[in-house]
């Protein structure tokens, strides 16, 4: 008996080994290494009329906890196992104890009503965690949808949630208060809606007003993803992919966001729009009244913006309102930036790294051109292998780019004037070298007056003849184009009629210009400008630099550019004044000359005083470094600073 007993075990044991290795080789099948087995949790349904424990009910795991009165409990496989919780009956609630890192939040739910025809439900899972939900309140309450806290949700308000999104639907003018917590202290872990029953409009933290079907919440950063958006009364959105734009108001580049952004700050006047993800972004319309990018003439001129991404690389443009410093408004670009200003569309093209200007059109779509040019200073910048914290200069010679108020764009590395080559006076006055320009001062976009004028040059000017707004445009550009130290010598303009027989006249510190005489004109203007400029720094006896080095060229001596070069002080003025042209008459001796190319060229008897002359003016502030180049140029001569002083050597052993 004992031996048979002993062998019916030994046969027991067999078979279960047996039936573990069967049993363990099938699981192993289905469930390779690597993968994690779905929980099996047991089918179940209860109603639930009484207050209760339903902790054991629901499987819960860990501290978590729940009680409930007047619900009723589903888990099986038409609810993916987890505990499906139908709110039945007045007085229904739940109470949840769901643990998180370091603490117990309680949550409770009552008297939920039905989204339309569909019964108030909550889908908990064994951690206590709500991962589907539909219901409306009743009461102001407190909910917790997967790990996110929404506080103070209003009586009405409707929520509906699956696969980690969320729509809260509130209701009309209530404030919506966006999941700043979560239970477990971690990264929020959905997506949320929020929308009005019966408005579109929805307050920022920062007072603006958006309007947009639904607002957006990601881990606590607020966004919209609609095709159509508007905020406040001066930014309108286009969004036809429906690209996530998140919205901050430091009003600066932020790399960190996850796709699109428009950051405003209104206290400081600044804001950018920008991509982070490959692809086009949103189009945004910067308005003639906002506070960013204004408009000048009242003229409901606009500024509109597309950032845009080919392999992923991030994008920006960055603009600053700085009409308090008398400035147009600064804007910095980096990588793909798409702008339009009333056709003339600034861009930078990625595959050929270079910033560029499309006069065919506006590459911006979504928006009427408009009707003029918001003026607009901008520095452009990529990056190079992805590394943002040092960005190549995209313009060479740390060029920017300024749009003006009359759509001529110019480059160039001194915002105060950058000369548009495109745009010259010699139709009218012959001055070839004298150009219109674009600036970065306000008062020079501005429509032409002699407040302007005042503004933009810090001189006087007393106008007793009324001259017409070209001629105090042509003025601007006159005195803009000689460099800043001439400006600084001329403190006061005089426009009258009472100088018998002159066009111009110069006094220290004041030049005055004959209006019936033709003195009004750019090259009396830079005559007179020159003589005062000398007055200041020549003018000494002999004994100051800028004399030392014209006399030792040659000085009142010659050669000169026309005959009246030979009366007292008039050398330097004469001088001046054709450095703005190609050629001109020439005197009647061979010791003046009619045009550059003539006096510089070798065939020239006296062209090594010629050269050195110029090199001297460029050293003491009568020509710019612009212009000495120009100038060179026409003979074919380099202008770089050893070969100005090479010249004025040459000329001195001479």
């Amino acid at each position: 008996m004992k031996t048979k007993t002993i062998s019916l075990i030994f046969l027991l044991s067999i078979f279960l080994i047996l039936s573990t290795i069967i049993i363990n080789a099938e699981f192993y099948e289905r469930y390779p290494e690597g993968t994690t087995p779905p929980t099996t949790t047991e089918a179940f349904e209860e109603d639930i009329n009484e207050e209760q424990s339903i902790t054991e009910k629901l499987n819960l795991q860990g501290e978590n906890k729940a009680t409930a009165t007047n619900i009723k409990i589903q888990r099986d496989s038409t609810t993916n196992n987890l505990n499906k919780i139908t709110f039945t009956g007045e007085g229904n609630s739940i109470t949840l104890e769901t643990k998180g890192k370091d603490n117990t939040y309680k949550h409770t739910y009552s008297n939920l009503k039905p989204v339309g025809d569909k019964p108030p439900e909550l889908y908990i899972d064994e951690n206590g965690k709500i991962q589907e939900a539909s219901f409306t309140l009743s009461e102001k309450q407190t909910i917790v949808l997967g790990n996110e806290i929404l506080k103070d949700l209003p009586k009405g308000t409707q929520v509906e949630y699956k696969d980690g999104i969320a729509t809260i639907t509130y209701p009309k003018n209530s404030e919506i208060n966006l999941p700043k917590e979560t239970i477990d202290k971690e990264p929020g872990e959905s997506t949320f809606y929020f929308q009005y029953k019966d408005s579109n409009e929805f307050t920022l933290p920062n007072g603006d007003k958006i309007y947009t079907t639904q607002l957006g919440s990601k881990n606590r950063k607020l966004f919209f993803d609609s095709t159509e958006a508007r905020i406040g009364d001066d930014i309108e959105i286009k969004n036809p992919n429906k690209v996530k734009t998140y919205l901050d108001f430091e009003g600066k580049p932020n790399l960190d966001l996850p796709e699109a952004y428009i950051s405003i700050n209104r206290k400081e006047k600044a804001m950018t729009v920008g991509m982070n993800t490959k692809g086009e972004g949103p189009s945004f319309l910067i308005k003639s009244e906002s506070d960013f990018a204004p408009d000048l003439n009242g003229e409901k001129d606009h500024l509109a913006i597309q950032p845009y991404n080919q392999e992923g690389e991030k994008s920006y443009l960055y603009i600053k309102n700085r009409q308090t410093s008398n400035k147009i408004t600064r804007a910095v670009s980096l990588n793909g930036i798409r702008l339009n200003t009333n056709g003339v569309s600034p861009y930078f093209d990625v595959e050929k790294g270079k910033f560029l200007v499309n006069l065919k059109g506006n590459l911006v779509e979504g928006f009427q051109g408009s009707e003029g040019y918001i003026p607009l200073q901008l520095e452009s910048y990529k990056s190079k292998d992805n590394d943002y914290n040092n960005l190549v200069k995209v313009l060479k010679n740390d060029n920017l780019m300024i749009v003006d108020n009359n759509g001529r764009v110019g480059f160039g590395p001194d915002p105060d004037f950058i000369s548009v080559k495109a745009a010259t006076y010699s139709k009218k006055y012959g001055e070839k070298g004298l150009y219109k320009g674009v600036s970065q001062w306000l008062s020079y976009n501005a429509p032409p007056t002699i407040e302007t004028f005042e503004r933009f040059t810090g001189i006087d000017i007393n106008d007793r003849v009324g001259i017409p707004p070209e001629r105090i445009r042509m003025l601007m550009d006159v005195f803009a184009s000689v460099p800043r130290g001439a400006l600084k010598s001329v403190k006061t303009l005089n426009i009258a009629n009472h100088w018998a027989g002159w066009a111009g006249l110069a006094r220290p510190t004041e030049v005055n210009l004959h209006w019936s005489n033709g003195g009004v004109d750019p090259g009396t203007a830079i005559h007179e400008i020159a003589h005062v400029h000398d007055m200041r720094v020549g003018w000494d006896w002999g004994r100051s630099r800028f004399e030392r080095q014209w006399n030792s060229v040659g000085g009142s001596n010659g050669p000169h550019t026309y005959d009246y070069g030979y009366t007292s002080r008039e050398d330097t003025s004469t001088f001046a004044q054709m450095i703005y042209k190609d050629y001109w008459s020439s005197g009647s001796d061979r010791y003046t000359f009619g045009s550059w190319k003539q006096g510089l060229s070798q065939d020239y008897a006296y062209h090594k005083k010629i050269r050195a002359k110029l090199a001297v003016f460029y050293w003491n502030g009568f020509i710019t470094k612009d212009q000495t180049k120009r100038v060179f140029n026409q003979a074919g001569l380099e202008s770089d600073d050893d070969s100005l002083l090479r010249y004025y050597n040459e000329a001195r052993n001479t």
